[in-house]
């Protein structure tokens, strides 16, 4: 940027001494194209005036009678001759070469020496600071390109720490599991200890085999035997403990005490089955009872719909009908099973929901021969039904009148208007019907500075403002 503006001012400074220099050639070539100054005396006498005077009258009388062309040249010869002797005899010149222009034009060239001299410096520094100006370009393109190279590096580099530290969380994760294996491992090296005493811990000589029944050591055993192989070896383990906890028992009274204890939890758990059963009992009988409610709840909310969807649909169309029921398909098909050539009872079958309509003064059924737009009008008219079984507090509506014409959008404003009874409505619209319905108006637009801008009206507010 420095060599840029220093490159600048160099240009200004060779453009202002190219400009003086044209000057100064300017001033020295007028100069110089002025080689003499004329100044003329003219002695006149009565005697040589009265003379010409008398010449000129006579010329003048002559060429009252001149007739022929060749009598007027003749005549214009000696009206010249008359006015070259008339000038020779009235002017006498004299030419004079000024001391002060000579001064001016010894001054302008030495002027104009030294532009050129300034000029050719300046096109020559013009030249080194273009030069420079390439130079740091190049090495601003290296520095830009090892900056690149090292960001590269850096990603590199980041992405291996990254790499690193997944393994290295792997790897702690691996030794506190191993120690926690180790504890387990001594835990039963103890219990081992007590049960089998201290023989049991010489495991010289014991080799282990895996799933297949191949031999393998001890780490091969602990790094591919599967989780589930692990558990099941334990509860193996498991067991054999329990057996030779019953076959140490030391008389006849640890026997009957371990005999009691048993029985004793064999009754806590049967009763606890006893308990399971009457739990899911009830909880089938209640299980029922809400699919009856369910069901009950859900039959009486489709007659509401249906109501209130015929009332919408009658407003947007202006008559007509339309109603919602609930269809019965095998499971995973679209068509209805009365409609189907399945007739086998064991099928499964899931519950769907038709939507049938009719259309005033057109013998029309059904959604598939509807156009856009009237598909569009029943769209609106059911997701306005479905918000009267349970107003919600709030309801958006973003464009929902974009492909209605104005007669429909007169009554998509009937609508938004019944509606607007039991919901606040925010809707974002283009639409001047629907906006003339509104209680409070806002709108964004773009102020000078490029900014957006917040504008809000209150209809009611407005009203009672013109009425004041």
């Amino acid at each position: 940027e420095k060599i840029e503006k220093e490159l600048e001012i160099k240009e200004t400074e060779l453009s202002q001494t190219v400009k003086k220099l044209g000057q100064v050639e300017g001033q020295l070539s007028a100069l110089e194209g002025q080689q003499k100054v004329t100044t003329t005396e003219v002695v006149i006498t009565n005697a040589q005036f009265n003379k010409y005077k008398d010449v000129f009258s006579s010329l003048v009388k002559e060429e009252q009678a001149v007739d022929t062309d060749n009598e007027r040249l003749g005549l214009f010869d000696k009206i010249v001759e008359t006015i070259k002797d008339f000038l020779t005899d009235f002017t006498e010149e004299e030419s004079v070469k000024s001391d002060d222009d000579k001064a001016m034009i010894s001054q302008l060239k030495q002027e104009k020496i030294k532009l050129e001299e300034e000029q050719q410096k300046l096109a020559q520094e013009r030249i080194e600071l273009r030069e420079r100006r390439k130079e740091t370009q190049v090495e601003q393109k290296t520095t830009e390109y090892e900056q690149h190279e090292a960001e590269k590096r850096f990603l590199e580099l980041s992405g291996r720490r990254k790499n690193v530290s997944s393994e290295l969380e792997h790897l702690h994760q691996q030794r506190d599991e191993l120690q926690e294996r180790k504890e387990h491992f001594d835990d039963e090296k103890s219990e081992a200890r007590i049960l089998c005493g201290k023989e049991a811990l010489d495991i010289k000589g014991i080799s282990l085999v895996d799933a297949a029944g191949e031999e393998v050591s001890t780490q091969e055993f602990l790094e591919y035997t599967s989780r589930r192989e692990q558990q099941e070896f334990n509860r193996g383990l498991e067991r054999l403990k329990i057996r030779l906890e019953n076959t140490r028992v030391s008389d006849q009274t640890d026997v009957m005490t371990e005999f009691e204890r048993v029985g004793t939890r064999i009754s806590f758990l049967e009763k606890e089955i006893g308990d399971l059963q009457e739990s899911k009992d009830s909880l089938l009988v209640l299980i029922n009872e809400i699919e009856e409610t369910v069901t009950e709840k859900f039959t009486a909310g489709v007659k509401q719909i249906n109501k209130a969807f015929n009332d919408f649909f009658q407003t947007m169309f202006g008559g007509g009908s339309a109603k919602i029921f609930v269809t019965t398909h095998p499971e995973g098909k679209r068509e209805r099973l009365e409609d189907s050539d399945e007739n086998d009872e064991d099928i499964d079958t899931e519950e769907g929901v038709a939507i049938n309509v009719a259309l005033p003064r057109k013998k029309i059924h059904g959604l598939g021969v509807l156009s856009g737009g009237e598909r569009s009008l029943v769209s609106i008219a059911l997701l306005f039904a479905l918000s009267q079984i349970n107003p919600p507090p709030f309801i958006v509506l973003d464009e929902a009148d974009a492909a209605l014409d104005e007669a429909n959008s007169r009554r998509f404003g009937d609508m938004i208007h019944k509606l607007s009874k039991r919901s606040q409505l925010i809707i974002i619209t283009h639409n001047r019907e629907t906006m003339s319905r509104a209680d409070i108006l806002y709108g964004v637009t773009m102020d000078q500075a490029g900014g957006s801008r917040l504008l809000s009206l209150n209809f009611d507010d407005a009203v009672n403002t013109v009425k004041e």
